[in-house]
């Protein structure tokens, strides 16, 4: 029983490392971007330019200072 719960546990870890990984990617992406998850969910932006976009550095820097 021990080894049963281990196992399920290594595999439900794993699981959600990738689940993080993969988020953390997606949110990355959005913020070199400078785009909010609803803008990119329905395309706020995919015909004409992002008004509030600083380019990669920029949006980083206005995240992080």
């Amino acid at each position: 029983m021990c080894v049963y719960v281990h196992s399920v546990r290594v595999v439900v870890d794993c699981a959600n490392r990738r689940l993080n990984a993969c988020c953390c990617r997606y949110h990355v992406r959005l913020v070199s971007l400078g785009l909010t998850t609803n803008e990119q969910r329905k395309g706020t932006y995919a015909a004409r330019r992002n008004p509030f976009d600083r380019g990669c550095v920029g949006n980083w820097a206005a995240l992080c200072c």
